[in-house]
């Protein structure tokens, strides 16, 4: 029974540009930082919102 031909291709890694592995972007550190903070002022407003709603209930 022959045994199928497996190609193998390279693997770009973008996200490094051209740097040691481990090395983030700039860019990268930035969108994390940006993103971190738009997720902890989401969760802000839903526990404010849900704190209102409870006052408005109990009021």
């Amino acid at each position: 029974m022959p045994h199928p031909m497996i190609r193998t291709r390279r693997v770009r890694h973008v996200a490094l540009n051209g740097q040691g592995p481990g090395v983030p972007r700039t860019s990268d550190l930035v969108l994390g930082i940006v993103a971190t903070a738009m997720l902890a002022a989401f969760c802000l407003l839903m526990a404010s919102n849900l704190v209102a709603r409870a006052l408005e209930a109990a009021g």
